[in-house]
């Protein structure tokens, strides 16, 4: 397949010729949590004013449940878009009998080794890898009563999170934010070992509970990268880098052309898998992994070099975004919903939530 993209065109970012990156932070990254989203709560807040409705997020992505804040189903949103760029995956649920779970995996046609997640959750809650029938025993000994998606494992490659904006009048797609995400990991330098190098790095000594790695004494060669994590989430370790400059209109059609058909999904981050970065621009190489919907953030906020101030300018220059896409699509879709059905919708998730699998 011809590649879209002219690498003699794309800016290269500074970290892409370091030899691990995932050495780099930022300033505000390992705050508390709280420093991000009681400013965007406030937000949110200043914008249902303006939009004249407390629940206007929902409207943002109607096709979703709850607008893809809270409480929507992996499965479901998953289903709308493209076979070819979705893994196979399978939907149980679990009363307490993993037996029953195994016995349907086994004529699912998902091999092991697979990731299992519970089908409502979010920030890399519940994500597990599973290698084999025992693990997946293990699994649910720890699990609450509910639906788990089992996903098959998709070879390693390159993560990225594209965060996809999509006119309701047509179907094309902006992309406001593309960021890389490098999972945990360590680069030897042909005499420490892993346990020591784990120690002194900025990010894994801050993860070192996320570190599963069967030999902490194994000394690497020099310049060999172990990867401590498969799981490209913040939560789990990741380092977010920008990589912004990469966008154009090329990417921004296959990412037209994968969010085309996906009814009532016009604002959130899609975390994608791609063999290698140039894939990015092939469609039938792209694996979508997860939708998020109206509670994506802009992960490039992350990257280091980021102010804390430039990164709350981008979070409300978005919510600004799906307030405005809220108001075109509000006109359209059903307005039963209201605050008391996000109250009740709220309580139910947080009870839910609450019991997954850590």
């Amino acid at each position: 397949m011809q590649r879209l993209v002219d690498h003699a065109t794309l800016s290269r970012p500074k970290w892409l010729s370091l030899d691990d990156p995932t050495q780099l932070t930022n300033r505000f990254e390992f705050w508390p949590s709280w420093t991000i989203f009681l400013p965007m709560a406030l937000m949110m807040l200043i914008l249902s004013v303006r939009a004249r409705s407390l629940t206007f997020f929902r409207w943002a992505n109607p096709g979703i449940e709850n607008g893809g804040l809270f409480g929507y189903s992996k499965s479901a949103i998953s289903d709308s878009f493209p076979r070819v760029n979705v893994p196979k995956s399978l939907l149980v649920a679990y009363r307490g009998n993993e037996v029953e779970i195994s016995e349907t995996l086994r004529g699912s046609g998902i091999d092991f080794p697979l990731f299992l997640k519970p089908n409502q959750g979010e920030r890399g809650r519940g994500v597990c890898k599973v290698e084999d029938h025992a693990g997946l025993r293990r699994y649910f000994s720890e699990a609450s009563h509910g639906d788990y998606l089992i996903q098959e494992e998709i070879p390693e490659g390159i993560e990225f999170g594209v965060f996809c904006i999509k006119d309701p009048k047509t179907p094309r797609v902006r992309i406001s934010s593309l960021t890389i995400k490098v999972p945990l990991r360590v680069v030897g330098d042909g005499f420490s070992s892993i346990g020591q190098l784990a120690a002194i790095h900025p990010r894994v000594s801050r993860y070192r509970h996320e570190v599963k790695t069967a030999n902490d004494r194994y000394i690497p060669g020099h310049g060999e990268v172990v990867r401590l994590s498969r799981i490209g989430n913040h939560c789990r370790g990741a380092t977010f880098l920008d990589c912004s400059p990469w966008i154009d209109r090329n990417l921004e059609d296959v990412f037209s052309a994968i969010c085309k058909n996906a009814e009532g999904f016009f604002y959130g981050r899609l975390d994608v898998i791609v063999p290698e970065w140039e894939s990015l621009w092939e469609k039938d190489a792209i694996r979508i992994i997860e939708v998020n919907g109206s509670n994506s953030e802009p992960i490039h906020i992350y990257s280091p070099g980021f102010s804390y101030w430039s990164a709350l300018g981008v979070i409300w220059n978005h919510l600004d975004e799906m307030a405005t896409i809220a108001r075109k699509n509000y006109q359209t879709t059903d307005t039963a919903y209201n605050w008391r059905t996000f109250l009740k919708n709220h309580l139910n998730y947080r009870k839910t939530s609450r019991k997954n699998v850590g």
